[in-house]
């Protein structure tokens, strides 16, 4: 079971491995840059500046910060803000349909995959066992990686090396196939997704020094796992490599851990302040691998949302028990409560 879903920090899939690459895309296009024709995404950046504070009150009572450290959380949580309002990004995100029958056509009008955007009848999907294909509509403008769709063609789910992504709408809209708790599903995107032009912003816990600490990596044998049950009351065994402890004042709290690539750790918990103030089905926050003699930086300053705190089309794994914490972790990420 993966934690990374596609490419980012936001997840919504635990992880065993790293994640799948995205296909390349042709003649050097990026696919940010064909995703986002009409996006604002000069609207948004500026927005991002305007709500990095999230309220006078708080940063007035908000500690005395060392200017360095100000500037780091000040990068991230900007880079954070452009990686979650991208064209392609988790906000764009408009529908997610489970592939349960033989056939599902695939468009706006009459379809089984409603695509929200777009022409009436894209194509259909088709099931054979465990495989997913695709037809295109003739006629129709679609590619497949970005090059044009013109015949069936198999889809690639998350799993694959090279996930199949079908561009519709001009380049505006895509889909591609995922696998989530033995079953397919379609995931929609488009750059005019309403939960990504009417995003309010992301709203923190003043930052507070305090909150980033040195914690103790301890490894666990190779193979050790756990459960985790999904947004979608599914469970999923994944493996962890290891624990961190920490102490906050004066008692000792312990966090399993979960792969995220070769880049580090994920952690997934929940506190007293989750449903309280946080998304309640608790944050992330990705760490670097430990040095030598096992110390790690825990930062909760860093906490983020997954993305189904932000639209109900996420399949999100939730912290497991033992990262359930007697703690309130005022620090990070606070509860979206603008359009959802």
């Amino acid at each position: 079971m993966r934690v990374t879903d596609e490419r980012t920090t936001h997840h919504d899939a635990v992880p065993a491995h790293a994640p799948a690459a995205r296909p390349a895309r042709a003649h050097g296009a990026s696919r940010g840059r064909r995703f986002a024709r009409g996006s604002g995404a000069a609207a948004l950046a500026l927005c991002a500046l305007l709500l990095a504070a999230c309220g006078s009150d708080e940063k007035a009572a908000a500690p005395q910060v060392d200017p360095a450290y100000q500037a780091e959380i000040d990068t991230w949580r900007r880079l954070r803000y452009e990686d979650l309002t991208r064209a392609d990004g988790w906000l764009s995100i408009v529908g997610l349909h489970w592939l349960t029958l033989d056939a599902h056509f695939v468009g706006t009008e009459r379809s089984g995959v409603d695509t929200l955007f777009g022409p009436p009848q894209l194509g259909m999907f088709s099931r054979v066992g465990d495989r997913v294909y695709f037809t295109p509509e003739a006629g129709v403008d679609i590619t497949h990686n970005g090059e044009p769709l013109r015949g069936r063609i198999e889809m690639m789910d998350d799993r694959q090396p090279i996930p199949s992504i079908l561009g519709y709408d001009g380049g505006q809209g895509e889909i591609t196939v995922i696998w989530r708790g033995g079953r397919h599903a379609a995931r929609i995107r488009h750059n005019q997704a309403e939960g990504r032009l009417k995003f309010a912003g992301i709203e923190y816990w003043p930052l507070d020094e305090s909150w980033k600490m040195q914690a103790t990596f301890t490894p666990n044998p190779p193979g050790t796992t756990t459960e985790v049950v999904t947004v979608m009351g599914t469970t999923e065994v994944a493996a962890i490599p290891g624990t961190i402890a920490f102490e906050r004042d004066g008692k000792t709290y312990r966090l399993e851990v979960f792969p995220r690539g070769d880049a580090g750790y994920t952690v997934m918990f929940a506190d007293q302040t989750s449903g309280q103030g946080s998304y309640g089905q608790g944050r992330f926050i990705d760490l670097l691998r430990p040095d030598a003699q096992g110390r790690i930086t825990l930062d909760f300053n860093r906490a983020y949302n997954p993305m189904c705190a932000y639209h109900r089309y996420g399949t999100c794994p939730t912290p497991p028990k033992a990262n359930r914490l007697d703690l309130a972790v005022t620090a990070g990420e606070k509860r979206y409560t603008a359009h959802r």
